[in-house]
């Protein structure tokens, strides 16, 4: 008998995470079909920044990259704090993220390479899993372990050369970075509509609701057991690749 309540304790929080959170999700989440940032000045943005934000911004600029601007995606509780960068020669973009929520504060450094046909591979070091789908213009591979921003642009530069053999980078515009960035979430959100995460239609503040579908699948990927598992998937995919270039 005290066997089955102990079982039954330890499974209702697990069945609230995986059946009930999803609900309160697909009532509450809303996500920006469209999206306008506005500048932030450098010297107000970076001193708000994390001391490893920062950190990170110096060794950037250290490897050559220059700063081309910062803003703030506020969406519900979560604000994601970014700058971009671009390195003279090169085609690739940086990116420095830092995101703010109730539940913890992460920050990330990612490389980005936009193709001709305006696919984007993503090569970062979070160590948080995406709850958005895998999409057909966008492959990004995560390498949490890989915290130096050189080793880590190394080996984005190998996965680069081998999908180069196929498609024709594009350069980077430092001048239009956010419009690009504004333009990859736009696409991306039409793609959740695509696959059936997100309702087409908009409410009056320009934002799309989830669908049943999406909010039960973005839930699971960012609460036990979901996203265990797909953290594994995700590594096994990168670690794969990279043997691949």
């Amino acid at each position: 008998m005290w066997i089955n309540i102990v079982i039954t304790l330890l499974l209702l929080p697990l069945a609230f995470l995986n059946l009930l959170a999803p609900l309160l999700i697909l009532k509450t989440q809303r996500l920006p079909a469209r999206v306008r940032f506005a500048p932030l000045p450098e010297e107000e943005f970076l001193p708000a920044r994390s001391e490893t934000f920062n950190r990170l911004d110096g060794e950037l600029k250290q490897m050559g990259f220059v700063y081309g601007g910062s803003s703030v995606l506020k969406n519900m509780n979560t604000d994601s704090y970014f700058s971009l960068y671009s390195l003279p020669g090169d085609a690739a973009c940086a990116m420095l993220v830092t995101i703010n929520s109730p539940v913890r504060n992460v920050t990330y450094l990612e490389f980005c390479q936009v193709f001709a046909d305006d696919s984007v591979l993503d090569v970062n070091n979070a160590d948080v899993v995406s709850a958005y789908p895998a999409m057909k213009q966008k492959t990004m591979l995560r390498y949490p372990a890989v915290n130096d921003p050189a080793a880590l642009f190394d080996l984005f530069g190998k996965i680069r050369k081998r999908m180069a053999q196929q498609l024709p980078v594009k350069e980077w515009d430092p001048a239009n970075g956010i419009a690009v960035v504004e333009d990859a979430l736009a696409r991306e959100s039409d793609e959740l509509v695509r696959l059936g995460y997100c309702r087409d239609s908009l409410d009056d503040k320009g934002q799309r609701a989830l669908t049943l579908k999406g909010a039960y699948l973005m839930t699971w990927k960012n609460v036990f057991p979901g996203k265990q598992v797909q953290d594994g998937l995700d590594l096994r995919r990168a670690r794969r690749i990279l043997r691949q270039a």
